[in-house]
C-alpha cells in the first residue's frame, strides 16, 4: 500500500468513526429524551394520583356531614370524579397490577359507591347513619394513602423510581406494596354496584346445588367422556381458585390442544380454549350459530337460545341466554366460540350460567300494556318479552324487554315489571361482525 493510499484508508477510518459516533450520540439523545419524557409522565401521574386522593378525602369528609339532597348529591359527584381521576392516573405508572390489586379495588370501590349515592340523592334519598359511618371509614382510608404517598421516604423523585425493570417492580411499586400490607378492611357497602360486597361474596348458584366438590379423578373421568379419549390422554394443569374453584386439564384432539376448566361443584365446563389455526371462513353466521347450539347442547347446556353474536379472527362467538318458558335469562350467559373454517369448538365460557342458574318465581306485578305507556313515544316497538337482567347491587331484576327503532338507530329499553320504572336503555349496533350493546 501507498502512503497516499494509506493515508487516504486512515482517513476514512476516522471519518466512518466520526460519523458512526455521530449517530450514537444522536442515538443516545433520542433515547434519552425518551426516558425523561417518560420519567415527567410518571411525575405528573404520580402528582396527580396524590392530589385526586385528597380531593377525594376532601370530598368523603364534607359528604359525611351534609344533610341536603343536593349538597349531596353535589359532593357524591365530586368524590366519583377523583376516584375515576386516580384510577387513570394509576393505571398510567409503571407497575405490576397485583402490586396495587387492594389500592386500585378501594378507588373503584369509593367511586361506585359515590355513584350510588348521587343516584339516590337524585331521588331524595338522604344519608343513613350507616352510610355516614362508611363514608367516615372511607376517608380515614384516603387520608392514610394520601400522607403515605407525600411521604418522600415513601416517593422517592429519582427517575429509577417510577421505572419496572427485569421483571421487577421499582420503588413505587415497593412504596404501595407496604402501604397496602397495612390497609384495613374496607367497609361493608351495600349498594347498587359492581363492587358491591355483597356481589362479591354472592355464593354461586352450581355451589349452592352440589356443596361437596368432585374430585380430581371424577373431573377427569367427565372430561375424558366428553372428548370420548382414554382418561390416560388426559393432563393435568392443577387447580384454579376463586368463587367458582375448578380441575384444569389439558386434552389432545384432533382439532389442536385443549385446555379447560372444569367447575369442583357440578362439574361443569367453566372456560374451554382451543389452541389451533384457523383456515378461510367457509360457513355464514347462521351456520356458525348451528354449530354452537350443537356444541352447547353436547358441553351439557340445555334449554338456551342465541342472543347476540360477533366474529373475530374467524371466529364467531355466539352468546347464549337460558329460557324459562317464554321468559329469557340474561344472567345464566353461556359463550360459545365457533370456527368459521370447519364449525370446530374454539372456545367456551359458561361462569354466568354456572352462578347463576337456578329456580326463580318470576311473577310481573305490572302488565305489558301499562309498561309500553311508559315509553317514549317516539319509538317503534319492533318487539316485547319477559326477560331476567343482571344488575350490578339487585343481582337481578325481572324486565319486560322492548326492542325499539327511530330512524336508523335500535335501542333495547328495559322496564322494570315489578315496578313500572325504566331500568336499563342500551343502543343495539349491527355491523357485518355481529351485534353488539352499549
Amino acid at each position: 500500500m501507498t502512503k497516499r493510499s494509506a493515508i487516504r484508508a486512515v482517513t476514512f477510518a476516522l471519518a466512518a468513526a466520526a460519523v458512526a459516533a455521530a449517530f450514537a450520540a444522536i442515538g443516545w439523545i433520542r433515547v434519552s429524551k425518551h426516558k425523561d419524557e417518560l420519567d415527567n409522565g410518571y411525575r405528573r401521574a404520580y402528582a396527580q394520583l396524590s392530589s385526586d386522593l385528597s380531593q377525594m378525602d376532601s370530598a368523603l369528609q364534607k359528604l359525611a356531614v351534609c344533610g341536603a339532597a343536593e349538597t349531596q348529591s353535589v359532593l357524591a359527584a365530586d368524590v366519583w370524579m377523583h376516584a375515576s381521576a386516580a384510577e387513570q392516573c394509576l393505571e398510567a405508572l409503571p407497575m405490576m397490577g397485583s402490586d396495587f390489586q387492594g389500592l386500585e379495588t378501594y378507588i373503584n370501590r369509593v367511586g361506585d359507591y359515590a355513584y350510588s349515592l348521587l343516584r339516590r340523592a337524585s331521588a331524595g334519598e338522604l344519608l343513613s347513619n350507616e352510610d355516614r359511618t362508611a363514608i367516615t371509614s372511607l376517608s380515614s382510608i384516603a387520608a392514610n394513602v394520601t400522607s403515605a404517598l407525600q411521604d418522600p421516604a415513601s416517593a422517592d423523585l429519582d427517575p429509577a423510581f417510577f421505572r419496572a425493570a427485569a421483571g421487577q417492580t421499582a420503588g413505587l411499586s415497593d412504596a404501595v406494596m407496604s402501604m397496602e400490607a397495612d390497609f384495613p378492611e374496607s367497609p361493608v357497602l351495600l349498594y347498587d354496584g359492581p363492587f358491591s360486597d355483597h356481589i362479591l361474596s354472592a355464593t354461586p348458584a352450581c355451589v349452592e346445588a352440589n356443596p361437596e366438590p368432585m374430585t380430581e379423578d371424577a373431573a377427569r373421568s367427565r372430561v375424558a367422556k366428553l372428548f370420548s379419549v382414554p382418561a390416560e390422554r388426559i393432563t393435568s394443569l392443577g387447580e384454579a381458585s376463586g368463587s367458582l374453584p375448578a380441575w384444569c386439564f389439558s386434552v389432545k384432539t384432533s382439532r389442536g390442544e385443549v385446555s379447560l376448566q372444569m367447575a369442583k361443584h357440578g362439574g361443569g365446563v367453566l372456560l374451554l380454549v382451543c389452541d389451533r389455526e384457523e383456515g378461510d371462513v367457509t360457513l355464514s353466521h347462521e351456520e356458525g350459530i348451528a354449530a354452537a347450539e350443537r356444541a352447547a347442547a353436547a358441553l351439557g347446556f340445555s334449554g338456551l337460545e342465541p342472543t347476540y353474536r360477533y366474529e373475530e379472527g374467524g371466529v364467531l362467538y355466539v352468546n347464549f341466554a337460558a329460557v324459562k318458558g317464554e321468559i329469557r335469562l340474561y344472567p345464566d350467559l353461556v359463550q360459545i366460540g365457533i370456527s368459521l373454517s370447519d364449525g370446530g369448538l374454539c372456545y367456551a365460557e359458561a361462569k354466568g350460567y354456572l352462578s347463576n342458574h337456578k329456580a326463580r318465581a318470576l311473577i310481573p306485578a305490572v302488565t305489558e300494556e301499562d309498561a309500553r305507556a311508559s315509553l317514549y313515544d317516539g319509538f317503534d316497538i319492533l318487539s316485547a318479552r319477559l326477560c331476567v337482567i343482571p344488575t350490578s347491587g339487585e343481582l337481578e331484576r325481572l324486565c319486560y324487554e322492548f326492542h325499539t327503532k327511530q330512524g336508523d338507530r335500535e335501542f333495547l329499553i328495559y322496564i322494570d315489571a315489578s315496578t313500572g320504572s325504566e331500568a336499563q336503555v342500551l343502543q343495539l349496533l349491527r355491523s357485518d361482525g355481529g351485534e353488539l350493546t352499549m
